[in-house]
């Protein structure tokens, strides 16, 4: 018993680190520095697909039609992401070539969102184009600082 126990053990053990071995790899893809002639857009197996279209249809979910597509954005990126990691990044690169934060568009997540585009409309009721979803999220990305209350505090140290 105690044989068989150890042997289930270390199956688990082996499963854990290779679930943090993928997981590192997902979180450090982050649009910083990588090399730019690897193919990052192609998915390594099903996997990686099956939880991407979950993730669209979860995000599908999330969307409120009542909702202007800008609160909608703002909705989506708070689901799934925290306030400390969505200042970390910039929307887009800049045209001055000089930041040294990582680019949101070119993230796993910013595909999904770019998947799920076709169920946003814009205040007129047209479909959205990149650049309208490039502005809501650097909307979104500029207020994420006064996100969790961190707005009254910034007011309250200026009084």
């Amino acid at each position: 018993l105690l044989v068989q126990n150890a042997a289930e053990l270390k199956a688990l053990s082996i499963d854990v680190k290779n679930i943090q071995r993928h997981l590192k790899k997902k979180c450090t893809y982050d649009g910083g520095d990588h090399d730019d002639s690897v193919d990052n857009s192609g998915h390594q197996d099903n996997l990686e697909i099956k939880y991407d279209a979950f993730q669209v249809k979860r995000m599908c979910q999330i969307i409120n039609k009542s909702d202007t597509a800008n609160k909608n954005m703002t909705t989506i990126i708070r689901a799934y992401i925290s306030r400390n990691v969505t200042t970390l990044y910039v929307p887009r690169k800049s045209p001055m070539g000089n930041q040294s934060k990582p680019v949101f568009k070119i993230t796993r997540f910013y595909e999904c969102i770019e998947a799920m585009r076709k169920n946003l409309k814009n205040s007129l009721g047209n479909d959205l184009t990149d650049k309208d979803i490039l502005n809501y999220m650097a909307s979104t990305i500029r207020n994420a600082r006064d996100w969790e209350g961190h707005r009254l505090l910034r007011t309250q140290n200026t009084d």
